[in-house]
């Protein structure tokens, strides 16, 4: 029996199921967000905690997006001031 149908099958699998995943996002649409310049990290109480390295790979992935767009970390902008 040949391998590739078994192949062609399973990565026809994995490509439908990359298909079906879908993001939804929630914003206020009445906000003007070119107005913000400033951010903070803040740990919620109500939620459960994630490990270490992925709280840190996430703050690091989206400072350097928001860095992109000009937003300043908050820390960052008193570190500057002192």
């Amino acid at each position: 029996m040949s391998k590739c149908p078994l192949f062609c099958t399973f990565l026809l699998l994995m490509a439908s199921s990359v298909l079906s995943q879908g993001v939804e996002c929630n914003f206020d649409k009445t906000v003007d967000f070119s107005k913000f310049k400033m951010y903070k990290w803040i740990t919620l109480k109500s939620e459960e905690p994630i490990d270490k390295l992925t709280d840190e790979q996430i703050k690091t992935t989206l400072d350097a997006a928001f860095s992109q767009k000009g937003l300043v970390l908050l820390s960052k902008l008193r570190e500057l001031a002192n």
